[in-house]
Parts: C-alpha cells; sequence; structure tokens
C-alpha cells in the first residue's frame, strides 16, 4: 500500500503535520487486527450464549474496510484529490494491474494450504482489477457510484446466482485457473467474497481517496457521515425485518449447510460471505458476509479442497442456464 502521505496543505486547517494521514494507517491497523482476531479469538460463547464481543464488532468489518482502503490505495497512487491523466493516468493502471496480479497470485499459492480459512488476497486481486476503469473519477462522481452499485449490484447478483454453477471452495487455487470461466464466476458472484457486490466498497475508497483527507473537516464528516449511514442502515433492516411474516420465511429459506445454529444466532455471527436466494427478504438482512448465496453440502467448502476425482453428485451439479459460461463441470 502507498505510505499514506500527502503534500501538507497550508493554512490553519490542517489535521496533521508532516503530511502523513495518520487515519489511514489506524484504519490499517484496525482492519488487521479484526483480522487476526476474528480467526483467532473466540467467536461464539460456549453454551448457546451467543457470539462475542470481538465477532459482534468485527465480524465482516474487517474485510470490509479492507476493500475500502483498497479504493482509497487506489486513489492516493493515482492522484489523490486530482486524478491523473494522459501518460501518468496509464502508468498508474499498469502499476495497479501488476499489484493486482502479484495479491491474487499470493491469494492462490495460500489457498494450496487447504486451511479452513477463507483466503480473501485473490478476490482482492479481482477488486483491483474492477477498479481500474475508475481512476479518473472525482468525488462527486463516485459517491452517487458507489450508492447505486451498492443497491444495484446485490440486486443483480441475487438474481443471477441460482444460475451459475456451485463454488466448490472457499480458496482460489493455482489449479483452478484451468478453469477461468469457472474462476471467474466464482471471484464475482459466488464466492466468499463476491468482488461484484464489494466493488461499492472500493469505489467509496476511491470517492474518500479523492477527497482532502489531510483537513480536520473533511475527517469530521467522514464520521459523521459514515455514522449516519450506519444507524439508518441498521434502523431500515431492523423495521424490515420486523413486519409480519418476515422472520418466518428467512427461517423457512435458511438452507441447513448455513444453519449456525437458529436464525438468530446466523445472522449474529454472519453468512460465510453468502446468502440464499430462497427469499428476496434476505436482501434486507445486515450481517456480516453476506453478498452472496450459498448451495447444498452443510459447509462442504469449508472442509478444504474436494477431491476432484470425487463425483460432485446430482443435488450439486444439476442443469444451470450459465453454467457452461462460467465453467460448470471442471
Amino acid at each position: 500500500m502507498p505510505s499514506s502521505t500527502r503534500p501538507a496543505p497550508a493554512g490553519d486547517e490542517r489535521a496533521w503535520s508532516g503530511g502523513r494521514i495518520v487515519g489511514i494507517d489506524i484504519a490499517r491497523w484496525w482492519a488487521l487486527m479484526g483480522m487476526v482476531a476474528t480467526h483467532v479469538l473466540v467467536a461464539v460463547r460456549p453454551g448457546g450464549g451467543g457470539i462475542t464481543t470481538v465477532q459482534a464488532v468485527a465480524g465482516g468489518r474487517a474485510s470490509a474496510l479492507f476493500a475500502v482502503l483498497a479504493g482509497v490505495s487506489m486513489a492516493l497512487l493515482s492522484g489523490g484529490v486530482r486524478p491523473v491523466s494522459g501518460d501518468a493516468r496509464r502508468g498508474a493502471r499498469r502499476g495497479l494491474l501488476v499489484r493486482a496480479a502479484l495479491i491474487a497470485g499470493w491469494g492462490l499459492i495460500l489457498g494450496q494450504l487447504g486451511t479452513s480459512i477463507a483466503v480473501i488476497l485473490t478476490y482482492y486481486g479481482a477488486l483491483f482489477v474492477l477498479g481500474l476503469p475508475f481512476l479518473g473519477l472525482r468525488t462527486r462522481s463516485l459517491v452517487p457510484l458507489a450508492l447505486g452499485w451498492a443497491v444495484l449490484a446485490p440486486l443483480l447478483s441475487f438474481w443471477l446466482r441460482p444460475h451459475l454453477p456451485d463454488r466448490l471452495d472457499a480458496s482460489p487455487v493455482l489449479a483452478d485457473l484451468g478453469h477461468p470461466a469457472l474462476l471467474a464466476g466464482q471471484l464475482l458472484f459466488t464466492g466468499v467474497y463476491p468482488a461484484f457486490s464489494w466493488l461499492a466498497y472500493l469505489l467509496l475508497g476511491l470517492a474518500i481517496g479523492r477527497t482532502s483527507l489531510d483537513r480536520r473537516r473533511v475527517a469530521v464528516a467522514l464520521v459523521g457521515w459514515g455514522t449516519v449511514a450506519a444507524v439508518t442502515s441498521y434502523a431500515a433492516s431492523r423495521a424490515l425485518l420486523a413486519a409480519p411474516g418476515v422472520r418466518a420465511e428467512l427461517a423457512a429459506t435458511l438452507p441447513p449447510g448455513m444453519n449456525r445454529g437458529g436464525l438468530d444466532l446466523t445472522l449474529a455471527w454472519g453468512m460465510l460471505g453468502v446468502t440464499p436466494t430462497g427469499s428476496t427478504w434476505w436482501l434486507a438482512v445486515l450481517t456480516p458476509h453476506s453478498g452472496d448465496a450459498v448451495r447444498p453440502g452443510p459447509h462442504r467448502w469449508l472442509r478444504g479442497r474436494r477431491d476432484r476425482a470425487q463425483p460432485a453428485g446430482p443435488p450439486s451439479w444439476r442443469p444451470r442456464p450459465l453454467s457452461v459460461l462460467f465453467g460448470a463441470g471442471r
């Protein structure tokens, strides 16, 4: 990532001296600590006591923060407040493309370890690539684009996913390069961190990175608008889920492979990167990792790499219209 530095502005409105944007470094630290905490510390209290405080605070939010910071990094690497143009922009795109390839490559290598942890790096690299066409935009264009993407991308993904082939694994591996269409489908729509929906985070980060982050009024505005967005989202989700029959419909359409011990605990803990497509009410839930849909089979993709010599079985490989396009039947 870039060094989070920028020439210090003149006047008394500087947020920090020396030109370094300390807030970005703090955000990166929080994202890293959140990622470590959710993978190392206990997520659920014993005896069915619900999720722990660590999981409630950091679950799903650390990875989302990483995606936002990816957009901030892309903005800083391509001119900051004033996007570069011409040869400079093309050079920035080439540099970011190389960075994306290196990140994704490391992700594929780490996926070979076969652990139960879903490696984000391959999805992260794909996210960088998706963001390249938007490098020339400024904040006034990026904010409505990010908001529109956050609303429309989940709707399109919700419609598309039932027609796509199954996701076999939590983390893509090197062998998946031999099935590029299926790999693309997983990275964009059916994976643990689906880049198509998560592009909203990156666009928001780009918009933030195009502001004068070294000014106090910008920092205060980000805290204020972020608080408003969080409170509004929680209130809207709670109101929608409180409608008669909604929670019963969610419970009825929750696949056994995603059930963590009842609807309430499942929503509190998170969806492991996916949500069912059995009811449109799933679009109203506010829960960690709720970007797309899961298929039959109890957590089979968390058990590591499935032996490719074994048949997938009828429940997993039922025909779907878009399976050919995204490489079904590898």
